[in-house]
């Protein structure tokens, strides 16, 4: 047999292994270093022109007709499936495709039961194993691949060696985050926080010790983010911050750029929970900073250029400079125009540059804009799957731009289609994502104007259950304040209509009922946009809200209020 063949001569030389398998060197793994298994099926002849993807072709077929020779009692069988995995997870890698982490996934768990513990080749499956299931829940957001994967994770623990301890800590308290946030299991929470506060203190490697403070600050901006308990955004601030003092020799430009984009990332945060301008200076500061830091070819440029982007966005919506948004511009265009389409994070990107051109079109009346906007987001929308992170978010912006221009051209085809577009991005969101309460309000909107523009009392009500389900988020004070207001103008209207019938006695307290819930709505709108630009909308509500209730009621002091405010 070929196996046999192999281990009579020898294994091949290291020429040939590389050309095999472009694994020659010992892979560092959680539980130690190991050297891949040489018994794989050979390369040798050299194919002119060939892409890397083609080579990779040839290589995951030569390593399955080889797993098709062998007899089933093989020794070597788990080492040939857990290759195969790997080079499904390259492939994965170059096409983005998740056909091939579904087969990679398949493979590394043959390869398991093949394998037997304390085996090296069993710890490299399984952490493998552990990864491949991590990213399919990123992808498809089924929370069991996730829980299989901190399983996978916890079963390693008795076989990594000392020096593999921190790394294993690390990875596995990312996991426990990503739980955190799809489920809020505060244990989760809990546990990645106290591993890696744990290994932040022990580590005696400086570089280390900045990049477990940046993870531990976005933990705690994470259950900030579930809470809305200011001390967890405070720790995520102050953390990010002794992450980027600590004076480590080794950190790259690139990785110490990543360290002061998690403090911008923190204090953006801020910026929507307190509306405070200082915190969006620094967030801007911050991630001006890291991309001085990063060279050209940096696979995190693009992605900072189009966070920066948006930063400046709203900076230029609060003060007005006509620089922020050229700079705001030339940043998200850049950000699109450099990414090659496959990039998984071209729909996030689009979906910024959207924004801005949104932002230009209300600041300049330029109508190009705004259609330029919603050409970006269809595309967007043609290349991002149901799977993908930012369904949600694109169809969430179609719906909001749609709704723009059937302002501005009153075609009720547009309207029509922003409602689809918003119902897909409900349809999508993940329960506890930061951005629901926005899906929510945009499609809570469009159903607000499709009662306007027919007068559909159904549409009416859907509107207003949107809008209810909107204020029970844990939103940014901005988003509260707009959420109720709209909540508020949506009650009013329903007030209105019955005001227009012939009503019974119990239709008559309904609409009194309506009133006063308008009117707390409206109270609750001010409360929220104290300290942000949202407050004359919210007073404006307010007024007419009171307004209404002294006509109806000769309520003189619900006049004199609406007059004062």
């Amino acid at each position: 047999m070929d196996w046999m063949r192999r281990r009579t001569l020898g294994a091949p030389k290291q020429e040939q292994i590389e050309d095999s398998l472009d694994y020659g060197d010992s892979i560092p793994w959680p539980h130690g270093h190991i050297a891949v298994l040489h018994s794989g099926p050979l390369l040798r002849r050299q194919v002119p022109q060939e892409s890397p993807l083609e080579r990779l072709d040839r290589k995951i077929l030569a390593w399955m007709k080889e797993d098709t020779r062998i007899v089933p009692w093989d020794p070597f069988r788990g080492g040939r499936l857990l290759v195969i995995g790997q080079l499904l997870r390259k492939k994965l890698d170059i096409t983005g495709s998740i056909d091939y982490l579904d087969s990679a996934i398949d493979h590394f768990e043959r390869a398991i039961k093949r394998l037997k513990p304390p085996a090296s080749e069993w710890a490299v499956a399984k952490a493998e194993l552990a990864f491949a299931l991590a990213d399919r829940f990123r992808k498809k957001k089924d929370l069991e691949d996730l829980n299989r994967a901190i399983q996978c994770r916890r079963e390693l623990e008795p076989h990594i060696l000392p020096g593999a301890v921190e790394l294993h800590k690390n990875i596995l308290s990312g996991e426990l985050s990503e739980r955190f946030q799809a489920t809020g299991s505060f244990l989760d929470a809990s546990e990645a926080i106290a591993m890696l506060q744990s290994i932040a203190e022990s580590t005696t490697d400086l570089d280390k010790k900045a990049f477990y403070l940046s993870c531990l600050s976005g933990v705690h901006r994470a259950l900030f983010q579930k809470t809305r308990i200011p001390e967890q955004l405070k720790r995520s601030i102050e953390t990010a911050r002794l992450s980027t003092q600590v004076k480590a020799e080794n950190t790259t430009a690139s990785d110490r750029a990543v360290l002061i984009s998690t403090l911008g990332s923190a204090l953006y945060e801020s910026w929507t929970y307190t509306s405070a301008k200082s915190d969006l200076d620094n967030a801007i500061e911050a991630y001006d900073r890291a991309l001085q830091l990063l060279p050209k070819e940096d696979r995190n440029l693009l992605t900072m250029q189009s966070q920066l982007g948006t930063l400046l966005r709203h900076r230029f919506d609060l003060a007005g400079r006509q620089n922020d948004l050229k700079r705001a511009f030339e940043l998200t265009q850049n950000a699109v125009q450099a990414s090659p389409l496959e990039s998984v994070e071209v729909p996030g990107r689009m979906v910024n540059l959207a924004a801005v051109l949104e932002t230009k079109w209300e600041a300049k009346g330029a109508a190009e804009d705004l259609e330029n906007a919603i050409q970006y987001i269809r595309s967007a929308v043609d290349i991002t799957p149901k799977e993908h992170e930012h369904y949600s978010t694109v169809h969430g912006a179609l719906c909001r731009l749609l709704q723009s221009k059937f302002e501005l051209c009153a075609s009720v085809e547009d309207l029509h289609e922003a409602i689809d577009a918003g119902e897909r991005a409900m349809a999508g969101r993940h329960n506890g994502d930061a951005a629901d309460a926005i899906h929510l309000n945009n499609l809570a909107t469009a159903y607000h104007r499709q009662f306007d523009w027919l007068q559909s009392t159904d549409s009416l009500e859907r509107a207003i259950a949107l809008y209810e389900e909107a204020v029970k988020t844990k939103a940014s004070s901005a988003g509260q304040s707009s959420f109720h207001a709209n909540l508020s103008n949506a009650l009013q209207k329903r007030c209105e209509k019955l005001e227009e019938l012939e009503i019974n006695e119990g239709q008559k307290k309904k609409s009194a009922d309506d009133l006063s819930w308008a009117i707390e709505s409206a109270r609750n709108a001010v409360e929220a946009s104290r300290n942000n630009h949202n407050l004359r909308f919210a007073k404006m509500t307010l007024a007419r809200a009171l307004t209404t209730k002294g006509r109806r009621d000769a309520d003189t002091k619900a006049l004199d209020e609406a007059i004062e405010i």
